[in-house]
């Protein structure tokens, strides 16, 4: 359409290339910057199907963090993806966007690890930012991981899955020793679903 946006597009972040997706009824509308959750998971989905009614009063803009998905190369090297990289990276694809859409601020809509990047990048940088909005606002990532242990041994029991709790007890209650214990009890996830809800 006249005067809107469409596109999926490659950025220099920080040195690193990142996946930016960008999508917009109006080019004149104010930019929000998605923040996905994980770390790890792409976000590119959720602004083209789920907040395309967002698309028609802002510039939508998902973004691929180091390491994920599109911006997968970001990755290397490894030692690079830290907390103060990932809030350092935030505020330079907002000063991209700022640059690109001629716009003194933008809004963030972050959605769980993407609301500790919201925060902690508004916090450093609060004159970038009109507005942090929060979905599944995260307050203590080793407090969410216990819970998550628990409630997944809860439905192993519950639903009698002892292979599910054997594997859980023996990873043991996080941290994890390695990637894989988180790994793990993230693909378990899915199963929490309904009792979630």
């Amino acid at each position: 359409l006249p005067g809107s946006i469409a596109e999926l597009t490659m950025v220099d972040i920080n040195g690193q290339p990142n996946g930016l997706m960008i999508r917009g009824y109006d080019v004149n509308k104010p930019v929000l910057l998605y923040l996905s959750g994980g770390p790890g998971q792409s976000s590119l989905p959720w602004p083209r199907v789920l907040f395309d009614d967002l698309s028609r009063d802002f510039i939508l803009v998902g973004w691929d963090q180091r390491g994920a998905s599109k911006s997968y190369a970001a990755l290397d090297p490894h030692e690079t993806l830290t907390p103060a990289q990932m809030v350092a990276d935030t505020i330079a694809v907002t000063d991209y966007l700022r640059q690109r859409f001629d716009e003194e601020k933008i809004y963030l809509l972050g959605e769980s690890w993407g609301t500790t990047l919201a925060v902690l990048a508004a916090q450093q940088r609060p004159d970038l930012y009109h507005a942090l909005i929060g979905s599944g606002q995260m307050v203590s990532q080793s407090e969410t991981d216990r819970l998550l242990y628990y409630d997944v041994l809860e439905y192993a029991a519950q639903t009698g899955d002892e292979a599910l709790a054997a594997e859980m007890r023996a990873f043991g209650e996080p941290p994890y020793a390695d990637i894989y214990g988180y790994a793990f009890v993230m693909g378990q996830y899915e199963k929490l679903y309904k009792p979630y809800t």
